[in-house]
């Protein structure tokens, strides 16, 4: 099984074996379908830097709808006793550049990284 050759690789320090099961588990990924089926899509990890406080996630759900920005998929991390919390948006590249402009002119802290 894929799993056996993995352990066995692993522990005969085969880098060579592990980067074949990788590269084939990359293009295997390639072909499950994406949203709604589609091709799959290359998101932006969005991460913006919120306040924690009631209201916040409307106000920037309310911005994205602003300027006419889909969010494909979120993630949130919130640390007990802090202030702020992380809010990750997966978003299209001309999304990203729509969205992080329109919130640094109202005052968020945003940071794009490529995603994927």
């Amino acid at each position: 099984s894929l799993l056996n050759e993995m352990e066995k690789a692993i522990s005969e320090s085969d880098s060579q074996s592990l980067l074949s099961i990788f590269g084939d588990g990359q293009k295997g990924r390639k072909l499950i379908s994406g949203k709604h089926g589609g091709k799959p899509r290359d998101y932006i990890h969005f991460r913006i830097v919120i306040d924690d406080r009631p209201g916040v996630l409307a106000q920037l759900f309310a911005l994205c709808g602003e300027v006419c920005v889909n969010v494909e998929d979120l993630d949130l991390e919130h640390t007990p006793n802090q202030e702020t919390g992380l809010i990750t948006l997966a978003l299209s590249q001309s999304d990203c550049q729509k969205l992080s402009l329109h919130l640094i002119e109202q005052g968020f802290k945003v940071h794009p990284a490529k995603y994927r």
